[in-house]
């Protein structure tokens, strides 16, 4: 009991009791062994992380990599260590099931990353029982999962808000990731902005200038009156900046753009833009909080947490011109 950490539980085990137990571990030179810690019930106090992208965030330019700061400054501080699974990453398509096995099960309970993952994989880890927390918003079809992501669809608001209170009425939003959960938020949020003031339009532009050439990107927005769009990644942004040049525009003078994602502080731009803080490191730490308090409450109905952005204003948005 005193090893598996329950003597706080039913059992009431005093520390003169617990101090015992430890002094014999030390004399006999016991050390638990996880494995055999697992079969008898107790917690190893580790916590999986898996990615579905294909290389680990080891690298600070990595997307992913604040997530993972937070994950283990959180895990540390609860008395976990972190398991990471990399064994699948490289060539192959990453996979939680390696040659047919789980490779979650040796953790507590996991966080799993990444932008397109293998949504039959994670229907099986529910359908196991493989307690996990999912960063960003996953929906499966037929079941819900925790999950805890930066708060898109706020980020999404205080980019039209911006906007409008600079004289915006015609914005455009422009993605990547159409059909995506981070998008449908992305663009959920602008709308909600754009539907508490009359005259006010926001107009997804991502499915008619997805596949169309870059060139046409401009004269789309201009034949529209768009004064200002709304791009949902750096380079989308950085492509209306290139085309708002090379067709004699200025920005933010002519057109505002704004960066619906965070720009690492290294990055360097022709217009710093006004963009968001995700506050990954936090969503990674709450992740961390969710997944513990799964492991408490293992029938508990499945938890979804948003975690705050931030907005900085940057040097992309003005007032809008006369159109």
């Amino acid at each position: 009991m005193v090893i598996n950490g329950l003597s706080g539980g039913r059992i009431p085990i005093s520390e003169e009791t617990r101090r015992r137990v430890f002094e014999a571990m030390e004399q006999l030179g016991y050390t638990p062994n996880p494995a055999a810690q697992i079969l008898a019930g107790g917690r190893n106090n580790l916590i999986g992380v898996f990615t579905y992208e294909p290389f680990f965030p080891y690298e600070q330019d990595n997307f992913y990599y604040p997530f993972l700061l937070g994950i283990e400054r959180q895990a540390s501080r609860e008395g976990y260590n972190l398991l990471l699974v990399t064994r699948t990453h490289g060539n192959q398509e990453p996979s939680i099931y390696k040659d047919g096995v789980n490779q979650l099960g040796l953790p507590d309970g996991s966080i799993i990353l990444g932008a397109r993952p293998n949504r039959r994989e994670l229907l099986s880890l529910v359908k196991e029982r493989i307690p996990f927390v999912y960063i960003g918003r996953r929906e499966i079809e037929g079941c819900a999962i925790d999950w805890v992501a930066p708060d898109y669809i706020q980020a999404g608001y205080e980019a039209v808000m911006h906007l409008i209170r600079l004289g915006h009425k015609r914005i455009g939003f422009h993605g990547t990731g159409v059909g995506t959960e981070p998008f449908e938020d992305k663009v959920a949020g602008c709308r909600r902005a754009a539907a508490e003031f009359e005259g006010v339009e926001v107009l997804d532009l991502s499915g008619r200038l997805f596949h169309a050439a870059s060139d046409q990107w401009i004269p789309t927005v201009r034949s529209e009156g768009i004064t200002a769009v709304i791009c949902e990644d750096v380079v989308g942004y950085e492509k209306y900046l290139r085309r708002a040049f090379e067709a004699g525009m200025e920005v933010p003078r002519d057109l505002s753009v704004v960066c619906l994602t965070e720009v690492e502080p290294y990055r360097s731009f022709a217009v710093q833009p006004t963009s968001v803080r995700l506050n990954r490191p936090s969503v990674g730490e709450e992740a961390v909080k969710l997944l513990l308090w799964r492991l408490d409450n293992p029938d508990a109905p499945p938890r979804q947490v948003r975690v705050p952005s931030g907005f900085v204003v940057g040097a992309s948005t003005s007032d809008a011109p006369d159109v």
